[in-house]
């Protein structure tokens, strides 16, 4: 995974970055699973690995 360096990202994403995994395979809760998600929709650097994440997981 092509996760930026801690002092590259912003405090949404170092908040973000942990719960990418979990948040592809759908395994958060409800409410941090719609915080992921915001926040991935409007970060392009989480949204990238996100798109990498969904390659490498298999449905």
């Amino acid at each position: 995974m092509h996760v930026p360096e801690p002092d590259e990202r912003s405090r949404g994403c170092l908040a973000t970055a942990e719960k990418l995994g979990a948040w592809v395979r759908d395994g958060l809760g409800r409410r941090e699973g719609m915080r992921v998600g915001h926040h991935v929709s409007e970060c392009a650097a989480c949204g990238a690995v996100v798109a990498e994440l969904c390659q490498e997981i298999p449905a």
